[in-house]
């Protein structure tokens, strides 16, 4: 692909890590998941490092969806899939470090 071809997708992407709601020329909006009818939703707001939520973003961009649906689909999956429901369980009964200020939380492993 020459440099003129890549500059509308790499817009885009920078875009997508910048918070801009711009999508790729081609890209067509995506649906999340259906919620039930009766179903309610909350919201739940998770820090992460940069180098993660970049990923987040440019994952989802480059398969056409909104980083929600890409959370609920894998909460779903951890849900439906027990050897990874077990995976996830070793890697959060990892140890801890405290916080610097000696409060609740999770830090890295």
């Amino acid at each position: 692909m020459n440099p003129a071809e890549r500059r509308p997708d790499l817009s885009a992407r920078l875009a997508a890590v910048t918070g801009s709601r711009a999508r790729r020329p081609d890209a067509t909006p995506a649906s999340p998941e259906p919620v039930g009818e009766r179903e309610r939703t909350y919201r739940v707001t998770v820090e992460v490092p940069r180098r993660q939520h970049r990923q987040l973003r440019l994952w989802a961009l480059d398969h056409d969806a909104d980083a929600s649906a890409v959370v609920r689909a894998l909460l779903a999956q951890l849900e439906a899939d027990p050897a990874l429901a077990e995976r996830i369980a070793a890697a959060v009964r990892r140890p801890r470090r405290r916080p610097r200020g000696g409060g609740e939380g999770v830090g890295p492993a």
